[in-house]
């Protein structure tokens, strides 16, 4: 793999370790949170692709290690884009807009923002 496509792969939270053709996934977390549901499937993934451990950072965003490198779109396709109260905001906050408020309402979101 070129330095080139490592530097790509940590844009999108893969991260190379030392072993040899292995990373470690970060997983996006919804405004810092996780539910029992997607906290399993992380598991799965971890299992099924990985040694079986989890491990979380300083501010508890969950990383799964030893992935190796011929899972990787696989891992990412099982995570997924990550939740949309992640990207829609990000992508709001991209475009120059200023989000004043985000609130959960049953099982949906209400996000207020200022247009720039």
């Amino acid at each position: 793999m070129k330095p080139a496509d490592i530097e790509e792969l940590k844009k999108g939270g893969v991260v190379k370790i030392k072993e040899k053709d292995m990373f470690s996934v970060w997983v996006k977390a919804a405004c810092d949170n996780m539910d029992a549901v997607k906290l399993r499937k992380v598991a799965e993934i971890a299992e099924k692709y990985a040694r079986g451990m989890i491990l979380f950072t300083s501010r508890q965003f969950p990383i799964i290690p030893f992935v190796h490198i011929k899972n990787i779109l696989t891992v990412k396709d099982e995570l997924g884009d990550g939740e949309p109260i992640v990207t829609v905001p990000r992508s709001l906050k991209e475009d120059g807009h200023k989000i004043l408020s985000l609130k959960q309402v049953e099982g949906y979101y209400k996000v207020i923002i200022e247009r720039c």
